[in-house]
């Protein structure tokens, strides 16, 4: 996690299960292939701003994947209790095709707009 923050993170995985988690049944919906109420473990976003120190003059946040894609959203919407890096998944370690070592949880979001593989975070 860098950009406008105080302190740029720069976290293992190992480091990230050291945080907080939170657990929340999410309704994962992917238009015209599925949907599934899933148990989602991970780390809330706002956790992870809050240790970084966001600067006054931030407005968003991106979350940037392995595969390229990438999402923006509000520094508002992203400090939600619904959004949060997941690790875990209906108890189990996320899987490589749910987006391994962590996935951008939104809930009331569709699931396709939901980044997995999340390997960048930028603050701007």
């Amino acid at each position: 996690m860098d950009g406008l923050v105080d302190t740029p993170l720069f976290l293992t995985y190992g480091e990230i299960l050291r945080f907080s988690t939170v657990t929340q049944v999410v309704l994962l919906v992917c238009p015209t292939y599925f949907a599934d109420n899933a148990e989602w473990t991970g780390v809330l976003v706002s956790t992870l701003l809050a240790e970084a120190g966001v600067t006054p003059k931030a407005k968003q946040i991106t979350f940037y994947a392995l595969d390229g894609y990438h999402r923006t959203l509000s520094l508002t919407e992203a400090q939600s209790d619904g959004v949060f890096l997941a690790y875990m998944v209906d108890g189990q370690v996320l899987p490589n095709e749910h987006g391994y070592p962590v996935r951008l949880v939104v809930k009331g979001v569709f699931g396709d707009r939901w980044v997995k593989w999340v390997n960048h975070i930028k603050i701007s």
